[in-house]
């Protein structure tokens, strides 16, 4: 994930994991009729990043954030330390680089009707994030969690719904020959194929994959040097203006593009980031049972 505002972007953890999409079951108007929590509200910190109250453990209301280019989950630090959980160091693939984090088993971690239990997850200091934010952050909720049900992302209402009474004016198959959540992007007539990433507001490129084409693109200049902070350090980014991009054949609106200085490494599965915040998406819908992105 990358969080991109104005003057700079901050980058958590992006996990490099293989994951695969589980059946997401549907109920009957019964049980639909009984079931709870099928909305979830939400804070959209400095209006880009989705946080929602959750359980870890025995430990409840605390501040999640949910990111769908996440595997597994995170945790931080803090919360690992008061849970008294600890694990073997593993390397692992950031925007920046390889960092080290721990593999932990979590008990249990709850956000509205999602619900993992005995899952594996990885602790990571997120307290560059929450200087960031001015708040706790306890956790970052992946696609390991996310994935088990559909859902969509009402930003006017700063709400999530988790269940589909009808499609987005727009959608888009997720990619089957990638078990993350990608999509491909066309952009200045260049396609791409992007992570659909809930944690970053921009369309973003890794500048090795973009290089060629940035000559196309008119240059934007932001409000202050941009930059992803990660837990490497920071990483410089060049925004341009693409009036000509297109998704699922549907012509967007002029995106500022965010180029960055790296490569993560993700083995040609993608070349950047599908920001949902700033990409002038009303509501978005992640349905995972049939491996669609909708949107109006």
């Amino acid at each position: 994930m990358c969080w991109i505002r104005r003057a700079s972007a901050t980058a958590a953890f992006l996990a490099m994991n293989v994951v695969t999409f589980p059946c997401v079951e549907r109920c009957s108007p019964a049980e639909q009729g009984t079931r709870k929590n099928l909305e979830l509200p939400f804070r959209l910190c400095n209006q880009e990043l989705i946080v929602v109250k959750g359980r870890i453990g025995n430990l409840g209301d605390l501040n999640i954030l949910l990111d769908t280019a996440t595997n597994p989950s995170i945790i931080s630090s803090d919360l690992a330390r008061r849970l008294n959980l600890s694990g073997a160091a593993v390397p692992s693939l950031s925007t920046a680089g390889r960092i080290e984090v721990q593999n932990i088993i979590l008990p249990n971690i709850e956000v509205g009707p999602l619900h993992l239990e005995s899952s594996r997850a990885v602790v990571q200091d997120l307290g560059f994030v929450q200087r960031d934010l001015s708040i706790s952050i306890a956790a970052v909720a992946g696609l390991d969690l996310l994935s088990t049900r559909s859902f969509m992302i009402d930003f006017a209402k700063r709400k999530i719904v988790f269940e589909l009474p009808s499609p987005g004016k727009s959608s888009i198959r997720l990619e089957a020959q990638s078990p993350r959540p990608t999509v491909k992007v066309d952009i200045g007539g260049l396609e791409l194929r992007l992570l659909v990433d809930s944690g970053t507001s921009r369309l973003l490129v890794f500048r090795p994959r973009f290089d060629a084409s940035l000559a196309r693109l008119q240059p934007f200049h932001a409000e202050a040097d941009a930059f992803i902070s990660t837990p490497l350090g920071t990483v410089h980014t060049t925004h341009f203006r693409a009036s000509q991009v297109s998704l699922g054949g549907t012509k967007l609106a002029p995106q500022v593009i965010v180029v960055a200085d790296t490569d993560p490494g993700s083995r040609g599965e993608f070349d950047g980031l599908l920001g949902l915040t700033q990409t002038g998406f009303h509501h978005v819908w992640l349905d995972f049972q049939n491996g669609l992105l909708a949107w109006d």
